[in-house]
């Protein structure tokens, strides 16, 4: 009897059920996970599904290119002979937000070693930069209060400014109201043509700053002349403080006398640009700039220097002159200072660039020097394409 209700189930499309197995369990599909030949149990694979994988490569990727830009900022003079590689540098405090990005991606995605590589690269920018947000030197109150409130050749703070006038573009009645505006005491501009000297006089720039020196003329101007403007009577002038062989724009140079004594000197500075047309001279212009200067002199040097603080040159004339970087000092953050205005960019950007990306223009005084200077800020000036830097001096 039991056999024929068996058959009669297996006709009708059931099956005997096994001893000890359940009525509501199936049993194993032949070609399931769960069985295979000789009795093994499938195991899922440990490793990462293939889009993991093609993170973790791109991840590596973007880290070995990381690395390579940083490495970048100790390159030798014999690989900075042109305009790529001083540009890339140029951009390195900006390196930081990818760096963040992708440090981030690494923790949120587990991947731990990665992740510990992306926060050296951080570190890294830290340390490089530091400077820029904790403060090396301070001017007292009464300094910066002193600077700004009037302007007067008896006291021993200065209102100083810098500008590149982008061949001689610049708007002269913008400059002058800037000087006025900011009690500017002395002023160095670049690229200065005969023509925006012009245009300075009959804006009334002699008004304010009654003494004034151009630099000599020369085949490697740079876009034109450098000059220096001041309150004070100029002594000890020069309109090249640089041999002919230096590669840069003649340096005027000239001595103000503060009110207690104390002697600054003044350069308007303006090396050559790393750029196809003048390669080698980048690198000559800033050897020479710092080797020319002397150990008992006050020196506060301003101008575009066509390079930033991540620049090995750079760091090595402030070394060799024994100079530091009024910006890196103060602790006010970055004063990005080119290009200033989208605009402008587009004469050497395909696409218009909203806001300034590099520090070239500086301020530089004397690191074991009688004074210092703070207290920075940049001022868009209409007509050129760098922003106006401008800083508080004082002794010290």
């Amino acid at each position: 009897m039991a056999k024929n209700n068996d058959a009669r189930r297996m006709r009708g499309g059931m099956r005997p059920v096994a001893s000890g197995e359940s009525r509501g369990e199936s049993a194993p599909h032949a070609g399931s996970s769960a069985s295979r030949p000789g009795g093994g149990v499938h195991r899922r694979s440990a490793s990462r599904p293939r889009g993991g994988r093609v993170l973790t490569a791109a991840l590596i990727a973007a880290l070995l290119i990381l690395a390579g830009l940083f490495a970048l900022r100790y390159a030798p003079s014999a690989l900075t002979q042109g305009r790529k590689v001083a540009q890339v540098v140029a951009f390195m405090p900006w390196l930081t937000i990818p760096a963040v990005a992708l440090l981030a991606l690494c923790a949120a995605t587990k991947r731990r070693v990665l992740a510990v590589l992306f926060v050296l690269c951080v570190a890294a920018e830290v340390v490089w930069h530091a400077g820029y947000f904790l403060p090396a030197t301070n001017l007292s109150a009464a300094s910066q209060r002193s600077a700004v409130a009037e302007r007067t050749a008896s006291d021993d703070t200065l209102r100083v400014m810098t500008l590149n006038c982008m061949n001689g573009e610049a708007d002269a009645a913008s400059i002058v109201r800037a000087v006025q505006s900011e009690r500017v005491e002395v002023l160095a501009l670049q690229e200065v043509s005969n023509g925006l000297l012009d245009r300075l006089n009959q804006a009334g720039i002699a008004d304010l700053l009654p003494h004034r020196l151009v630099g000599k003329a020369g085949w490697r101007d740079n876009g034109g002349v450098n000059c220096l403007f001041s309150l004070a009577p100029l002594e000890d002038v020069s309109t090249s403080s640089l041999p002919d062989e230096a590669g840069a724009s003649a340096t005027p140079a000239a001595t103000v006398e503060l009110g207690s004594g104390i002697k600054v000197r003044f350069l308007s500075v303006h090396p050559s640009s790393p750029k196809t047309g003048t390669r080698g001279l980048w690198n000559t212009s800033l050897s020479s700039l710092g080797q020319s200067l002397r150990a008992d002199v006050d020196y506060v040097l301003m101008g575009d220097f066509n390079a930033t603080w991540d620049h090995l040159r750079f760091r090595r004339l402030l070394q060799n002159g024994g100079l530091v970087d009024a910006s890196e000092q103060a602790g006010e953050g970055f004063h990005m200072t080119y290009p200033s205005s989208p605009e402008l960019s587009l004469r050497y950007s395909p696409v218009p660039v909203p806001f300034p990306l590099m520090e070239i223009d500086h301020i530089l005084y004397a690191r074991e020097g009688s004074v210092a200077v703070a207290s920075l800020k940049t001022l868009q000036v209409a007509g050129t394409d760098h922003m106006a830097l401008l800083g508080t001096l004082a002794a010290r």
